[in-house]
């Protein structure tokens, strides 16, 4: 590692100081024009990126004095004491502040800048690896009036009733002890007020205990729990609600069926009282909503840029139509379907169908689609966009979850046939898109014959770049066998045809492969009003392919392709 003279650091530091003030205010004074021409998610990531351009050099430093050699003080430690006490205060998040502390033990010059500043003890002090009490106490004399990061888990009962004693003072509360998280819930929840300072709140109720008990000790407290200075809630098998006006990050999930104690009108409303949400995950932790929703129902989240929802399908469908997100989030929705989640009060569009419900979210039209099956029984649809020339985007991902192994039922029969594909294509109104990625490894079997391909390929006649994974010798023919006037037509079959990717990791490697596509090159370039395929790119070799077999497979398709890029190993040969 290099090492930094005194003035160098110096010099950083102070650059370090400054950029981080000017160009965040910058950023922030122009959000609006940066949102206008990149969006509102690249615009964040400008933000992001200059944080964590910062943050490295704060790294930097922490890795020199970990291995700083020759008996020289690492150049962090010979800061002026104002300064260092300013990266201790900034580098001392959550349990890094344990590190600092440490480092204090060897050395009298961090001891000393580390008696001054009360944050790295603040978020050391309650945490799990803290355990003696006598030295909690310690660390929590040094942490003045600071507010404290708490941390128990499952094994530190002994640390439950000392934390308690702190609570009103915490910033950062994170309990997976199973007595300790009711008491702590019960306490916030029975006087909200008396927990000003609380940003995050991470609360785990874990697998073994009994649901009920749990229920009925916080059935009593109020629905939603309201704290003002709440930015960010993980909640585990709970079922409490929280609001905050301030909360940007909400993460709600329940692996053990927890019974609901709220109603649909209370977990609105809870939402409706986080309305800076930037990123929220749901799992089996709402209710039915009802459908259709009515006017009054819909909540407006015009903050987020990230959702992602996974429960019933019908419990999906009713919450997506009580959402108003910007169309610039990405939203994820993970819909489980079998017979036992039904819910009879749904009386909405069906399966594939109810792609209809998220056409509107799509926004300006869709360049890439993205199907994969998987053998059980899952099918995810995946639309990207175009935010600016250049930058694509996954907008939305629809995925059909069968938590039963469907490989052998008649729903995954049904779905191998084109007409899943169409449900979801004329729902979302995507036929024009430029880019398709088909994963149908599931399906092998039901597309050795090129009419099965050329039914699936039919859907979408603008495509200009098609990715695979595996019947190769049958899109082949459907690409250029039998179609006489049609395709001079450009009526389908996929005329405007570009890019050609191979996903090779499920096929079998042999010659053959060499010969199905120098057929398919040299047979659409002599097609009359058709363009050549430009581009060819063969990913995945190497556990199938040997280096002599990569090497002839490349000399056959050298002279029919323009371009030809072959992944082997992870390494590109051109």
């Amino acid at each position: 590692m290099v090492s930094l003279s005194l003035l160098d650091s110096r010099r950083a530091f102070e650059a370090w100081m400054a950029t981080g003030k000017e160009i965040f205010q910058d950023l922030s004074e122009h959000h609006e024009s940066l949102t206008a021409v990149y969006g509102h998610h690249l615009a964040s990531e400008l933000l992001d990126a200059e944080f964590r351009r910062r943050s490295s050099v704060l790294h930097l430093w922490n890795m020199q004095c970990t291995v700083y050699r020759n008996q020289r003080l690492s150049p962090l430690i010979r800061l002026p004491p104002e300064i260092l006490r300013e990266v201790l205060a900034l580098a001392s998040h959550e349990e890094h502040g344990q590190y600092w502390i440490k480092l204090g033990h060897v050395c009298s010059t961090m001891r000393n800048a580390l008696h001054s500043c009360h944050t790295p003890w603040a978020e050391s002090g309650l945490s799990r690896n803290v355990g003696r009490i006598d030295s909690r106490k310690y660390f929590l004399d040094r942490a003045g009036n600071v507010p404290l990061a708490l941390t128990v888990n499952g094994r530190q009962g002994y640390a439950s009733e000392h934390t308690l004693l702190h609570l009103h003072r915490a910033k950062t509360i994170s309990i997976s002890h199973l007595a300790l998280s009711l008491k702590v819930i019960q306490r916030i929840g029975s006087a909200p007020a008396e927990h000003p300072q609380l940003e995050c709140l991470d609360i785990s109720r874990g697998w073994q205990s009994n649901t009920e008990d749990w229920v009925r000790a916080v059935e009593q407290l109020p629905r939603p729990i309201s704290l003002p200075s709440l930015t960010t809630l993980c909640l585990a098998n709970s079922t409490v609600l929280f609001a905050s006006e301030n909360l940007t990050e909400l993460r709600m999930s329940d692996f053990i069926g927890t019974r609901m104690i709220y109603t649909p009108n209370e977990f609105l409303h809870a939402l409706r009282g986080c309305p800076r949400l930037r990123v929220m995950k749901l799992k089996k932790s709402f209710p039915f909503l009802g459908f259709p929703p009515s006017s009054d129902n819909v909540v407006e989240l015009g903050f987020l840029e990230y959702v992602k929802i996974e429960s019933p399908r019908e419990e999906c469908v009713s919450l997506w139509t009580h959402l108003e997100v910007p169309t610039t989030a990405k939203v994820v929705v993970k819909m489980i379907y079998s017979t036992s989640s039904l819910v009879p009060e749904y009386h909405g569009p069906g399966m594939f169908d109810d792609a209809f419900l998220f056409r509107k979210h799509i926004g300006v039209a869709p360049k890439e689609l993205r199907v994969e099956f998987d053998y059980e029984g899952h099918f995810t649809y995946i639309i990207s966009s175009c935010m600016v020339p250049g930058v694509f985007q996954d907008t939305l991902t629809l995925e059909y979850l069968n938590p039963e192994n469907a490989y052998n039922a008649d729903v995954l029969d049904m779905t191998h046939t084109p007409d899943a594909i169409r449900q979801v294509r004329d729902a979302l109104a995507i036929a024009d898109v430029e880019s398709l990625d088909l994963r149908v490894v599931p399906f092998r079997d039901k597309l050795l014959h090129a009419e099965h391909w050329r039914e699936l390929l039919r859907l979408f006649p603008k495509v200009k770049k098609l990715t695979v994974d595996s019947c190769l010798q049958s899109l082949s023919e459907a690409l250029t066998e039998d179609v006489g006037e049609r395709m001079r037509k450009d009526d389908g079959f996929m005329p405007n045809l570009a890019h050609l990717c191979i996903d090779c990791q499920n096929s079998t490697l042999t010659m053959k492969l060499s010969n199905y596509l120098y057929g398919l090159f040299e047979r659409r370039a002599s097609l009359i009003g058709l363009p050549s395929i430009r581009t060819l790119s063969l990913e995945g070799l190497g556990e199938k392919a040997t280096v002599d077999e990569v090497e002839q497979i490349r000399r056959r398709l050298r002279p029919v392709v323009p371009y030809l890029r072959v992944v082997y190993n992870k390494a590109v040969l051109a």
